[in-house]
């Protein structure tokens, strides 16, 4: 590789010899993969990520094998949300059964990293609308259109269809109404426990 790296003729002698090893994890048992548990389960989220199913016992390892409140943890279950094929349902079950005392805090994780997608999804978009309405109308209106779209996503995975009507009155909710209801969707036992969540003080 040090032939890639652009350098003056003089400093050549210097350039360290570069290499790297490929190892396919798809051949390898999980737990083949690693003696310590946190690699281990991180180098299977790797070798799993696009899986188009992934078997209960697979997700249970990966999900049971962190030690808890470790930064470890709160990486993996992200990463597991965010990237593999799985609905919020399935997360959940998996989580209930491996950390029935910390499901509903490491959900709370997975509603943060969408809610932060959404609203990173809103700002590209408040940009691109701020060039025709105004920087800051722009901007305010695309997060809040990212909010809703990303609130309304998490309530068909949970919920399942929506009515129109609760479609249209997610999108005109305020912010503060908006991330009431984000919160409240990871505990609520129904839609309407959802749509009755007040914003804190």
């Amino acid at each position: 590789m040090a032939e890639t790296i652009e350098a003056p003729d003089e400093l050549a002698p210097f350039l360290r010899e570069f290499a790297y090893v490929l190892h396919d994890l798809g051949e390898t048992a999980p737990f083949r993969l690693s003696r310590m548990p946190e690699v281990r389960e991180g180098l299977l989220a790797l070798k799993v990520v696009r899986a188009d199913a992934i078997p209960p016992e697979i997700l249970d390892q990966m999900t049971g094998g962190p030690v808890a409140w470790s930064e470890c943890e709160r990486h993996l279950v992200r990463y597991i949300a965010e990237r593999m094929n799985l609905t919020l349902p399935m997360l959940e079950a998996s989580l209930r059964r491996t950390k029935p005392d910390r499901w509903e805090a490491l959900m709370g994780t997975v509603a943060e990293a969408w809610i932060e997608q959404g609203r990173a999804e809103g700002i590209e978009r408040g940009r691109t609308e701020g060039l025709a309405v105004g920087v800051e109308q722009g901007l305010a209106q695309g997060i809040a259109t990212g909010q809703a779209g990303l609130l309304l996503r998490l309530l068909e995975l949970r919920f399942g269809e929506l009515p129109e009507t609760v479609r249209e009155r997610v999108r005109g909710a305020s912010a503060s109404e908006l991330e009431a209801w984000a919160e409240a969707v990871l505990i609520a036992a129904s839609l309407d426990e959802v749509l009755v969540a007040r914003p804190g003080p």
